[in-house]
């Protein structure tokens, strides 16, 4: 025991037999996932949220509260934060190597990573990858890009999830530097801030993955349309096929929105504010084109004439794609 305590002089103590392993079991495994879907839906909740005293608990107690990794912030809200330095030395270090590491390439693998992970000083154990790779990149959301076969990943749901525990090999991690005392960068933050109406920090990686954020709520009408102006469709298409959200905001937008050498930040809120009308643009006119050719009004009573007369050509087309519509017609 001396020899292995003196061997992984930095290895984390974490007291939990489901987990703390090479394999996990099928419990283990059930866990694992349950947990790190709580990390990442109720990590504002005080113990994720998690009710009675289900395994999942277990892995919360033993490492996150036992390392001091969830903190309540001013507004009541709890976060998970970098381990302190007092508190928890061991996982300080396992973090600041990790961090130290990933800032030294422009993009590091997981498998890079866990390779220093494995070894001594530190020697954690493989079902530990996930839960521990998943509180290292919640911790440093800020300054981390998060990479999946390449891909950017833009929001961290259950199918990231059930990718982490598949195959960790297919991710990879990139440190960005933020940059608060930019002037474009506040300006950008603000537009974007404006169209969207939520806060957006002035600061690439966020900006960008707000924006892509802001791209992928829509329809897939949205993706496609050639109805937008110039600028519109090229800011569309570049921000739909941007792998780095970073590369997206410092190079293609300045690009894109050149005025005299300088960034029109009033061009760039016009093409937010466009995509995110045209398609209620879109409906508006479909709407109007319904009541014009059905010569029905915009009331109860012109609604209700037009159900009754989808109701009764329903099924009778042949065309599924037309039956669609009909079926849509008598909601």
């Amino acid at each position: 025991s001396n020899i292995f305590d003196d061997y992984y002089s930095e290895a984390p103590i974490i007291k939990n037999e489901l987990t703390n392993r090479n394999k996990l079991n099928a419990n283990g495994s059930g866990a694992t996932r349950r947990f790190l879907n709580a990390l990442i839906k109720k990590e504002e909740k005080k113990d994720f949220a998690i009710e009675g005293h289900p395994p999942e608990l277990s892995i919360y107690k033993g490492i996150i509260e036992k390392h001091d990794l969830h903190q309540i912030d001013k507004n009541n809200k709890y976060n998970i934060c970098l381990p302190n330095k007092k508190s928890s030395k061991e996982f300080y270090k396992l973090f600041k190597q990790t961090e130290d590491f990933i800032k030294t390439n422009d993009k590091s693998t997981l498998v890079e990573i866990l390779q220093i992970w494995d070894v001594p000083p530190f020697g954690i154990k493989k079902a530990l990858h996930p839960i521990l790779m998943m509180i290292f990149i919640v911790a440093n959301r800020k300054n981390l890009a998060v990479y999946h076969e390449n891909v950017y990943v833009i929001e961290f749901s259950e199918l990231l999830i059930d990718f982490i525990m598949r195959n960790l090999k297919d991710f990879s991690l990139s440190w960005v530097n933020q940059v608060s005392d930019n002037k474009e960068l506040s300006e950008l933050a603000k537009a974007c801030s404006e169209a969207i109406k939520l806060p957006v920090e002035p600061a690439p990686l966020h900006i960008g993955r707000t924006l892509k954020q802001f791209l992928k709520k829509y329809p897939d009408w949205i993706l496609n349309t050639r109805t937008l102006s110039k600028e519109t469709l090229l800011f569309r298409d570049e921000l739909k096929k941007a792998n780095d959200p970073v590369d997206f905001v410092t190079k293609q937008i300045p690009f894109i929105y050149n005025k005299n050498k300088t960034l029109d930040f009033s061009k760039f809120k016009k093409s937010l504010l466009e995509i995110s009308n045209v398609f209620n643009k879109l409906l508006m006119e479909l709407k109007e084109l319904i009541h014009v050719n059905f010569k029905i009004n915009d009331d109860d009573d012109g609604y209700r004439v037009l159900k009754e007369r989808a109701s009764l050509i329903k099924d009778k087309t042949g065309d599924f794609e037309l039956n669609a519509i009909i079926l849509r017609l008598m909601i």
